[in-house]
């Protein structure tokens, strides 16, 4: 969780919190985006509501960004923007760039500077600052551990540059490194190391459909020579005016001495990838046309072919640890790029939606290999997404014609439940009861007289009905006897 407090001066230790979620304290808009190679800076835009609004103070008010309990940012007012929106509501924008910035309020003075470390060149800059500014803008050197091979330099410092362009020119821009400032306990120190940064290798990855949101790699091959042409130091001709428009057009040493006549080297694999691009590149320093010719062999064998530059937006998840600058992250998304290490050289947080963070990442220099190996791999893993793809879209067809099938058998079930519901819903159940009970006595009777009848064979059965016939006959023949005398 972030919160921001507001300090009237520098030299003021109460503070106004202006922006803590915690406790409604809130910002219309907000952004810090903190540089691994430059001076942070924090953009605040607030209502009437909020205590910024009419009290800032430009070079004077401070303030500082905590995310928990870790100073992420200190720094001073620069800009005021005073804004009224189309619905009446005023608004006040601010600029606040990092205390780093203290190093552009001071100038150097000319010196020739030589058989020192970059360690006491760069304590001589930090103590040339601190002669000329008040208590709260002095820094403390505190740590250095930037050397050169034979661990001296040699400089000439300029008249009236500042000093932040004083290191960037004389040392960073020379030797590398990076400049660190903290504010601890009413101190600024500050630090130049040769690296910063942690890896990652088994911690918060920087992984698709986990945290990242987004990402975009610009190849950039422009760079690339597939044929070079080696210049070395410019020969002399003694009936040349060095101070004639001539001097700068004279030619310098090349190769054709010791090329079978050209004056250039060719370059198979990579005009193979990139076709032809013809560029030079001179060593000042070198007069042999042998000793020329094995230093352009040697570029040609550290050329890199591609640039790659990177930017990755990505979730800030609370199981994993907030991206930091100059940390090293591991990349998990094959279908952009192969897994490796990103080094994040800038972030940007939104506070209005602190969740999601904006990261630059450091530009990669590949070479021929690397740039066709990641490309096969890509294209690769796209091959495989497609088969998934395809194969999940049979399974789907498979998965839609059985759903179908369901459906339809469903369906039927549904009719015939209906059918019988209508029927139950229509039915005498009370008489069909009665029914089926004086069926089943009825049944039960005719089993009780099939049991009681006595079993005969079929000649006894004719016997019988033999001798029941004649008894009928006689007793017909006697009521006609009768009838007959009655009539007469």
């Amino acid at each position: 969780m972030y919160r921001i407090i507001a300090y009237e001066s520098p030299a003021d230790t109460t503070g106004h919190v202006v922006y803590d979620p915690r406790i409604s304290k809130q910002l219309s808009d907000g952004k810090l985006d903190l540089k691994e190679a430059e001076i942070d800076s924090l953009e605040l835009t607030v209502n009437q509501e909020n205590w910024l609004f009419g009290h800032v103070k430009p070079l004077q008010t401070h303030i500082e960004v905590y995310q928990d309990e870790t100073l992420l940012f200190r720094g001073r007012a620069f800009d005021i923007s005073r804004q009224m929106k189309d619905s009446g509501q005023f608004i006040q924008a601010f600029n606040f760039e990092s205390i780093q910035n203290y190093l552009q309020d001071t100038s150097q003075r000319w010196a020739k500077v030589q058989n020192t470390t970059p360690k006491q060149f760069f304590q001589r800059l930090i103590d040339t600052h601190n002669s000329q500014v008040p208590d709260y803008k002095k820094f403390q050197v505190r740590n250095v551990t930037v050397t050169n091979s034979i661990d001296n330099v040699y400089r000439y410092i300029e008249d009236g540059a500042t000093t932040w362009d004083t290191i960037k020119d004389k040392l960073i821009s020379r030797l590398g490194g990076y400049i660190v400032v903290e504010y601890k306990d009413g101190v600024n120190y500050i630090d130049y190391l040769q690296d910063v940064g942690v890896d990652h290798t088994q911690d918060t990855p920087i992984q698709l459909a986990k945290n990242l949101q987004s990402v975009s790699v610009d190849i950039d091959p422009t760079e690339a020579i597939t044929q070079l042409v080696p210049l070395g130091a410019t020969i002399q001709d003694d009936n040349t005016n060095a101070n004639s428009d001539t001097a700068v057009s004279q030619p310098r040493v090349d190769i054709k001495s010791v090329n079978n006549g050209k004056d250039y080297i060719d370059i198979p694999t990579l005009q193979a990838e990139f076709g032809m691009i013809r560029k030079s590149v001179q060593w000042d320093d070198v007069h042999e046309p042998a000793i020329l010719l094995s230093k352009a062999k040697q570029w040609i064998a550290n050329q890199v072919s591609t640039k790659e530059s990177w930017s990755v937006s990505a979730i800030e998840l609370p199981q994993f640890s907030s991206f930091k600058v100059s940390d090293r992250y591991v990349f998990i998304a094959e279908q952009v790029a192969t897994r490796q290490l990103l080094r994040v050289t800038a972030k940007t947080i939104d506070f209005t939606n602190w969740q999601k963070s904006s990261l630059t990442i450091a530009e990669k220099q590949l070479p021929l290999s690397q740039y066709q190996l990641e490309n096969r791999k890509v294209a690769q893993q796209i091959s495989q997404l497609n088969s998934k793809i395809l194969g999940y879209g049979t399974q789907l067809f498979n998965l839609n014609t059985q759903q179908k099938e369901l459906n339809d058998t469903i369906s039927k079930q549904q009719t015939l439940i209906n059918d019988i519901q209508r029927d139950v819903d229509n039915a005498d159940l009370k008489g069909i009861a009665n029914k089926l009970e004086s069926l089943s006595d009825s049944v039960d009777g005719l089993g009780t007289q099939i049991s009681n009848l006595d079993f005969v064979t079929p000649e006894e059965f004719a016997a019988y009905q033999t001798n029941q016939k004649e008894i009928t006959d006689g007793l017909n023949q006697r009521i006609e006897t009768l009838e007959g005398g009655n009539n007469g």
